[in-house]
């Protein structure tokens, strides 16, 4: 049995083409229609008879092992040797989709650590200030910017009746 599928899955190419060509020939001969029908199903018996003992391996489906015999599909390549060797063996750790990430482990903070974190921001404020204030083009941009919101509130109004102008 195992020569005869060895043969037939050589073969299944062949006969395969030769379903077509069959098919092909019956469609285009001007002969009645029995003839048609008839050399229709031989081929569709042929092709079957190519296909049918295809074995199926464990690992793929039928429809795989059906198109590797009859040409349509490859095998898989079996990884080279450095692949093998960089693989470790064990499966990939499965990350389910759709599900956000844990969240980091936080720890709340005392009172009185939030009172040092705030000393130190206020602190580094005024080491700002100073330093800009020490700096000439910014002292001048500061009161610049005082002028400006001091002229800006000094416009005059304009009356909303027109009339009384």
């Amino acid at each position: 049995m195992g020569q005869y599928v060895k043969g037939v899955t050589e073969l299944a190419p062949h006969l395969a083409v030769m379903t077509v060509k069959i098919i092909a020939m019956a469609t285009r001969a001007s002969e009645r229609f029995l003839f048609k029908r008839a050399a229709a199903s031989l081929a569709f018996a042929v092709g079957a008879l190519a296909l049918a003992p295809a074995p199926a391996r464990a690992d793929e489906g039928l429809f795989k092992s059906l198109f590797e015999a009859a040409g349509f599909a490859t095998p898989e390549p079996k990884p080279l040797d450095f692949v093998v060797k960089a693989r470790d063996g064990k499966p990939d750790d499965y990350i389910p989709i759709y599900q956000p990430p844990g969240e980091p482990p936080s720890v709340v903070d005392k009172p009185a650590m939030v009172e040092a974190t705030r000393a130190a921001l206020e602190s580094g404020v005024k080491a700002h200030d100073a330093l800009r204030a020490a700096f000439p083009p910014a002292a001048k941009a500061v009161a610049d910017a005082k002028a400006a919101a001091a002229a800006k509130g000094k416009k005059k109004k304009i009356p909303d009746d027109p009339a009384a102008q």
